[in-house]
């Protein structure tokens, strides 16, 4: 177990205020609060749900850890049913892992402490690999590698049952479900969407490649998140199911660095998570969809993002061979216009007060930071600093003093 602090640069976090004529960014630095170590295998996937995190962990199974205190995580619960666990969805009380050769898992998490094993789901085809799946209702819908997509009864879930099957022409990799529609990442075959109002006759109603390689798929509200491997992540508005319309994409590679790659990733508000590969976790504000802009990167030396969650104020990034590591988000500096043309900048913080200052550049590419000497106030249960605002564009971060 490795207890780790931030470096100061490693910015994640950003909210964008404007006001007339006016650009203003503020800026955090994240906390790396707990790195544990792979053991028995790569850590491939991650879910959270209350106080625990789940991990697929490659021939190690579903791992289990207490996050009660997410700075001291423990491990509570291994499961190893021979398989090659790709990934975990959390659905009520029940774990589904995807877990490669060994086909579909399902859990009973009622007691995260005793995960009790009481279904399994497995097609006796040659080279299949169950790597992704989404539940909703009574149905799992599993990515199913070049076997394609699968759909399973759960309505018992000691006793999954294949009712649906669609043949998907390439490697199937993550699942999404929506209303009556499925949304598969597969692979260089891009984005298949399956309109499943009938669940078992599964039908292709598009498919869509805009280069890269389709590896993970998210949804928030009506549009859709594509990890979409070194082509980066795309967006699409799915306010039409059977007609997404792509409406934003930015590449993730490091800048002058070929070595990220979109994998997977969460959407929480206004940002989006992506397990990034070796180049670690980008951040992107999408509170306007047309355009994500990164405004956050944390990477540690040799890993492989593979996939993160985020709950609360925290993320959770599985690094493959590396483990997992824990990011604290808070405390998040947020801005807005006060009365009078200034700007607030806020903070929560359980910490001591001086521990956090504000800092401001004019412009990014300038070498050095400014610290604001204005004296921060409490007011509602958050330090707030009223300011002028610049007169043209500023940037601000808070970051802990040494």
């Amino acid at each position: 177990m490795k207890m780790l602090r931030a470096v100061l640069l490693a910015v994640i976090l950003a909210v964008h205020l404007s006001i007339p004529a006016i650009s203003v960014f503020a800026q955090a630095v994240p906390l790396t609060i707990a790195h544990v170590d792979a053991s028995g295998g790569q850590v491939l996937g991650v879910a959270v749900a209350g106080n625990h995190a789940y991990f697929a962990s490659q021939y190690a199974g579903l791992q289990v850890y207490d996050i009660s205190n997410p700075a001291l995580p423990i491990n509570v619960c291994n499961t190893n049913d021979n398989g090659l666990a790709w990934a975990v969805l959390i659905s009520g009380h029940y774990a589904y892992l995807a877990n490669g050769g060994d086909g579909l898992r399902i859990y009973d998490i009622s007691n995260p402490t005793n995960v009790v094993g009481v279904g399994h789901a497995l097609e006796n085809i040659p080279f299949l690999e169950t790597r992704g799946v989404a539940v909703s209702g009574n149905y799992a819908f599993v990515a199913n590698s070049e076997d394609g997509l699968r759909v399973y009864d759960i309505s018992n879930p000691m006793n999954p049952i294949n009712v649906g099957y669609a043949a998907a022409g390439e490697c199937a990799q993550a699942i999404a479900v929506a209303g009556n529609y499925v949304y598969l990442a597969n692979d260089s075959d891009g984005l298949r969407i399956y309109d499943v109002s009938s669940p078992t006759n599964p039908i292709c109603v598009n498919q869509i490649h805009d280069g890269g390689y389709a590896e993970g798929v998210t949804i928030s509200s009506s549009f859709l998140y594509l990890a979409n491997a070194t082509d980066g992540m795309r967006i699409y508005d799915i306010s039409s199911p059977t007609n997404p319309v792509n409406i934003g994409h930015v590449y993730t590679n490091s800048p002058g660095w070929n070595i990220g790659g979109a994998n997977r990733m969460s959407v929480c508000g206004n940002y989006a998570y992506v397990a990034n590969l070796f180049d670690g976790l980008r951040i992107y504000d999408v509170s306007n969809p047309a355009l994500p802009v990164n405004v956050g990167w944390a990477s540690q030396q040799y890993n492989s993002a593979n996939d993160v969650a985020v709950a609360g104020n925290y993320a959770y990034v599985a690094d493959a061979e590396n483990g997992f590591w824990i990011y604290s988000l808070s405390p998040q500096l947020n801005i807005n216009l006060a009365e009078t043309n200034r700007i607030c900048l806020s903070w929560f913080t359980l910490a001591s007060p001086d521990d956090f200052q504000v800092e401001q550049k004019i412009d990014l590419t300038a070498t050095n930071w400014m610290t604001l000497t204005n004296l921060p106030f409490m007011l509602n249960g958050q330090k707030q600093l009223l300011i002028q605002p610049p007169t043209d564009k500023g940037f601000f971060r808070l970051i802990e003093n040494n």
